[in-house]
C-alpha cells in the first residue's frame, strides 16, 4: 500500500512538474506571437544599436557611424568587416534595414538612416515603431548623442528625420 501511495506521489509531482516546464516554454512564444510587448523594448532596442553604432565608428574611424541596420548586421558567410560589422543580429539588423527600409524586431520596426552621402558618415538617427497601434506602446528614435526621445503617436509609415528626432521629448 505505502509503494502504491509513493508511486502516486511521484507520478503526480512529475505530472506538475511537466505542466510547469511546458509553461516555461510555451509561454514566452504565446506572448511573442500575440504581440503582447513592454514598451520598454523600444527603448532598450535603440540603446542597443546606439551601443553598436559607438563600436562601429569606434572600430571603423575612417567610416565613421554606419549608414544603415543592415551594415551593423551579420556577413553571412564572408568574415565581419566595415560592410558588415556583426555587431547585430539578423533579425534586428536585416538586409532590408537600409534606406527607409524597416527590420521587425520584438514588436517594433527599427530604421538607421544618416545625413552623409558618403564616409565618414558623421552622424545618424535611429527610428523605432511599434509593429501594430497599442496604447501602451510609442515611437522612439535617438541621434548620434544616445539620447533616447519619446512620442506617443500612432505606429510611423516612415522613419523620422533628423530634425524630428531631435524635436521629441527625452525618455526620463
Amino acid at each position: 500500500m505505502a509503494l502504491a501511495k509513493n508511486s502516486l506521489v511521484r507520478k503526480t509531482l512529475g505530472g506538475i512538474f511537466l505542466v510547469f516546464v511546458s509553461a516555461v516554454i510555451i509561454l514566452p512564444n504565446v506572448v511573442r506571437s500575440k504581440g503582447i510587448f513592454d514598451p520598454i523594448t523600444g527603448a532598450s532596442t535603440v540603446r542597443i544599436i546606439n551601443t553598436a553604432q559607438v563600436a562601429y565608428a569606434t572600430n571603423y574611424d575612417k567610416i565613421g557611424y554606419a549608414p544603415t541596420l543592415a551594415v551593423l548586421g551579420p556577413a553571412g558567410n564572408a568574415a565581419c568587416g566595415p560592410e558588415h560589422a556583426c555587431l547585430l543580429d539578423i533579425k534586428l539588423a536585416c538586409p532590408e534595414g537600409a534606406g527607409r527600409g524597416w527590420c521587425t524586431y520584438y514588436g517594433y520596426r527599427y530604421n538607421v538612416q544618416t545625413n552623409s552621402t558618403e564616409p565618414p558618415y558623421r552622424n545618424y538617427w535611429v527610428t523605432a515603431t511599434p509593429v501594430q497601434p497599442d496604447s501602451k506602446l510609442g515611437n522612439f528614435c535617438s541621434t548620434a548623442d544616445a539620447v533616447v526621445r519619446f512620442d506617443k503617436s500612432a505606429p510611423l509609415s516612415r522613419p523620422y528625420t533628423f530634425e524630428e528626432c531631435e524635436g521629441l521629448p527625452k525618455v526620463d
